[in-house]
């Protein structure tokens, strides 16, 4: 089930740059950047992995 939930976080998660994307016809730097570092999904994916992990 943790895994499932890792999966739509990160569905979710590349869909709003894809959206952004696909409104805009183009990304910004800051966008790339923040899509490549992942900041925004990385604290709720070690929330998750631990979850797993103690599990």
């Amino acid at each position: 089930m943790k895994q499932l939930e890792k999966s739509i976080l990160l569905i979710e998660f590349n869909q709003e740059y894809l959206k952004r994307f696909l409104s805009q016809g183009t990304l910004t730097k800051k966008d790339l950047l923040d899509f490549y570092s992942g900041e925004n999904v990385k604290d709720k994916y070690r929330l998750i992995e631990k979850e797993i992990d103690a599990s």
